[in-house]
């Protein structure tokens, strides 16, 4: 099995530096992003990929995979980490260095641990894999 693993364009966010993790609705792709996400989309395509397409349940994530495939679909395992405090700060004003050296031990204030995440990320892979054997 040969998983493909595409980042969202660049979404309006991202462009002010801001961390954003939870709101699903807002922070949509801008220009730039949808034109990042279009080049992708082609390279899939011209790469011969196909198959089932998966997304996070954020906005840009969303827009992203509506790009690659209109029949994606949504998977809250594959949202990003809650930045709990951090959420909405931007990045040069949040404390990353303990973060940053052990994201295993520190985890954003009020947020969610690296151990949550990596076994949601288990749990969506043995998914995919499960849906591939099928196919």
């Amino acid at each position: 099995m040969i998983l493909y693993l595409v980042r969202h364009g660049e979404a309006q966010l991202n462009v002010l530096g801001m961390l954003h993790s939870r709101n699903y609705e807002n922070n949509p792709l801008t220009d730039k992003g949808r034109l990042e996400v279009a080049a992708a989309a082609l390279l899939l395509r011209r790469m011969g990929v196909h198959g089932p397409v998966f997304a996070s349940p954020l906005l840009r994530a969303r827009q992203t995979a509506d790009c690659i495939d209109r029949n994606y679909k949504v998977d809250e395992r594959l949202r990003e980490i809650d930045m709990g405090e951090w959420e909405l700060k931007k990045i040069s004003e949040v404390p990353f260095d303990n973060y940053r050296k052990d994201p295993v031990r520190y985890h954003p204030p009020g947020g969610e641990s690296m151990e949550s995440v990596v076994n949601r990320a288990v749990d969506f892979l043995n998914f995919v894999k499960g849906v591939n054997e099928k196919s």
